[in-house]
């Protein structure tokens, strides 16, 4: 009788420690790919910031302002999504009336589909 309830126990153990290891690789397979998902989407994010700004800085040297500061930077909304900071510094900026201020501002947006269609970018002058 001793035996028998011994085997019962042995049984369970082994059930339980191989549900433990599937957990265990289950666990890590979903950690593996949520840390892929965030890589790729960095990769994504670097490439865009290279092309929008290659894109701008050829676009500000276009209109005269040469050697410009340019610096882009992404937001994470509550939603998942993302948006992203253009800044532009140069001291002819700060001598623009608002029409013309406004006219760049929206010329720059306009970058922003280098990081996809639905790209969201706020562009603020200094």
């Amino acid at each position: 009788m001793e035996k028998r309830s011994q085997k019962g126990l042995e049984i369970v153990l082994i059930t339980a420690l191989v549900l433990v290891a599937l957990c265990l690789c289950f666990g890590m397979t979903v950690i593996a790919k949520n840390r892929m998902e965030r890589e790729e989407k960095q990769r994504q994010y670097l490439s865009g910031k290279v092309r929008v700004t290659a894109s701008v800085r050829d676009y500000l040297n276009a209109q005269g302002y040469t050697n410009s500061g340019i610096s882009i930077t992404r937001h994470e909304l509550d939603d998942g999504s993302e948006e992203y900071l253009l800044t532009v510094h140069h001291g002819k900026i700060d001598k623009l009336d608002d029409h013309s201020r406004i006219v760049l501002v929206s010329n720059l947006s306009d970058f922003s589909e280098g990081f996809g269609a639905d790209a969201k970018m706020q562009v603020v002058l200094r």
